[in-house]
Formats: C-alpha cells, structure tokens, sequence
C-alpha cells in the first residue's frame, strides 16, 4: 500500500514513535494554508481533542498578536490525512509544552495558489465594503474586467493573463502606478491594468500529449496547483499594502519591501487584493473558458500545441 502523505509527514518530522497524532487546519489567521501536527509526549496515548489544543501554550501563542478569530478543523489521525502537500505550511506541536523539530518547525511546500486567494479573507472589510458600492454603480467584474492579452515568457515559463478593468467615480481623474518604479502616473482612459500570473506553467505543459488542445478543465487543472502572482495599477493595490502583503508571500509579480505604516491600521493585518484584483479573483471560472481558448491559439502559433 502506498505511503500517504500523512505518514510521510510523520515520518518526515520524527514523530513516527508516538501512536496518538493528528493534523488540524489553522483557519484565520491568513490565506495560507496552516496545518498543525499534534501530539503529547508525556502521555502518548491519551485522547487529544480541539479544546485540548486551544487551551495549550501554542494556540495562545499563535493567536496573541493577531485580532481575527482563529479557529481549528476537525482532528484528523495523520495516518489518515493524504492530501497535497502544496501549497502549506506545517507546524509540529507538542502539547506537553516543546515543540518537535525546530529546525522543520516552518516547512514550507510550495507557494501561493489561485485558490488560497479567493476566499473573502483576500480582501479586507474596508476593501469589501467599497467593492460592493462599486457593484452597485457600475457592476461586478466578470461584466467590467475584459481579458485583453497573454504574455509568456519562455525563459521563465510563466505565462500571464491582463486584463482591463475601469475606475470606479467618473466624476474624477484617475492616476495609476508604473510597476517599475512604482511612481503615480497620469491615467487619462480611466482604466486599470490586472495581471495573473501563473509560473512553472510549461513544466505542466509538458506532461500533456503531443497534439492536446487545452481545453477549459485543462487550465481549471493548472490554476487549481500552479503557483501565482499578482498586480493591479489600481494606486491603492501599491499605496495602501496589498502589494507588499502579496510580496511576503510570493506572489507579487512587481515585490515590494516598502511595509505600510498607515493603512494596516485601517484594513488589518492580512489583506492582498484591491477591490479589482478582489472581484476578478471572485469571478475567475467566468473568465477560465476565454483564458484557455485565447492561450491554447498561442501556444499552438508557437508549436507547443
């Protein structure tokens, strides 16, 4: 019988020895995914419960500087736990009060994916809440965003997929932000630039059949594991922190080291997406069938396909 990817974790962190451990999701605390790996080495067989975690050291620990609600799944056996291992992070906690393995203590498998940044938590409340009373006055973003073109970069082997969307007030001139020296710029067409990027997209690309048309599920497939970066020339994505959020996390297509000093204050502590990149990301099966169509002509005029 093959090794699930729970055992392997058991084995990988040095805690095979012990016949009671378990993996829990840590939820709030950030889009990534955050597992637990507990277990108590003074009383090995003992039952361990969620309620046992959240009055442990640990949980206080992780928990203290932060103000969102944190919360655990459901106990599962690790030996029983097989799901992918990218993108996560994994903790080994050990309830008698020490932690197992430092050194292995912030192991890290993969990066971002497109789905760790749907989810609310992407945006923050200020974010949403404008991005509601832009849907009111001018509509959601699977009707504003259009996809305008594809680059790929065979030395990378990223492709990225750039969109168009317009501002919000008419009444106003709009300004956008150079990606390159993230100076305001003069923005007289009222429009935003938005780019996904998916990296390491020809290492899937070669493991596809000579002659395979990509088809919708094809690129529904390699969003739902591919790692991805973002940017928006919105002057909010740069200006008020996103960008440098997703640069903590790599996925910024243009990083940025410059932290925010006010507007944490004002959006909390985890938020990535302007209120653009936040719809596009919310809407983005609307856009997958043009996405694929339009990459599938490229690669095809390229001799990929």
């Amino acid at each position: 019988m093959a090794e699930t990817t729970g055992q392997y974790l058991k084995r990988t962190f040095g805690v095979s020895s012990f016949p009671n451990v378990f993996v829990t999701k840590l939820m709030g605390l950030s889009n990534a995914r955050i597992f637990v790996i507990v277990y108590d080495s003074k009383r090995p067989d003992a039952t361990i419960t969620n309620e046992l975690i959240r009055h442990s050291p640990f949980f206080y620990f992780v928990k203290a500087p932060f103000e969102q609600k944190i919360t655990l799944s459901s106990l599962v056996p690790i030996e029983e736990w097989d799901r992918n291992l990218a993108p996560g992070v994994f903790l080994v906690q050990d309830l008698s009060g020490r932690f197992a393995n430092l050194a292995n203590l912030d192991q890290h498998f993969g990066e971002m994916t497109l789905g760790d940044f749907k989810s609310k938590a992407s945006a923050s409340i200020v974010t949403q809440t404008f991005r509601q009373i832009r849907n009111k006055k001018k509509g959601p973003e699977n009707r504003l965003a259009k996809l305008t073109s594809i680059a790929i970069d065979e030395d990378e082997g990223s492709v990225t997929f750039k969109f168009k969307t317009v501002a919000t007030d008419d009444n106003q001139k709009h300004s956008e932000v150079d990606p390159f020296t993230f100076s305001i710029v003069s923005n007289p067409k009222d429009e935003y630039e938005l780019q996904i990027k998916v990296l390491k997209f020809f290492d899937w690309l070669e493991t596809a059949p000579v002659g395979t048309v990509l088809t919708v599920k094809d690129l529904k497939d390699v969003l739902a594991v591919a790692d991805v970066q973002f940017w928006s020339t919105s002057p909010s994505f740069h200006w008020q922190g996103m960008n440098y959020m997703l640069s903590q996390v790599n996925a910024s297509i243009y990083p940025t080291d410059i932290a925010p000093k006010v507007w944490n204050h004002i959006h909390g502590q985890t938020y990535f997406f302007d209120k653009h990149l936040f719809g596009l990301a919310r809407s983005i099966s609307f856009f997958i069938p043009q996405m694929a169509a339009k990459l599938s002509a490229i690669l095809k005029s390229k001799g990929y396909l």
